[in-house]
């Protein structure tokens, strides 16, 4: 008889690809608050570079580094609350 294993959240939270990509989730929620700003057409924006400023934080996580990508998602998370409500 063949058993069956089934990964549980825990076991996804301890791969850095599963956590890698939870973490640009969680920046693309954090651009979204910006794109949808109002703003004047052809002038680059405050939210422009808050956006590149974003996306090079991702860049900048290691791909290996586990804890670092959960400390960032911990990081997206929290502003994009505070973005969104405030």
């Amino acid at each position: 008889m063949t058993q069956t294993t089934v990964a549980t959240t825990d076991t996804y939270l301890d791969d850095p690809v599963v956590v890698y990509d939870i973490m640009c989730e969680a920046a693309n929620r954090l651009v979204s608050v910006y794109a949808s700003r109002p703003r004047a057409s052809g002038v680059p924006s405050e939210e422009s570079r808050v956006i590149r400023a974003i996306r090079a934080e991702v860049c900048a996580v290691d791909l290996h580094d586990l804890e670092a990508q959960k400390a960032k998602t911990t990081d997206f998370n929290e502003r994009f609350k505070a973005a969104r409500d405030g």
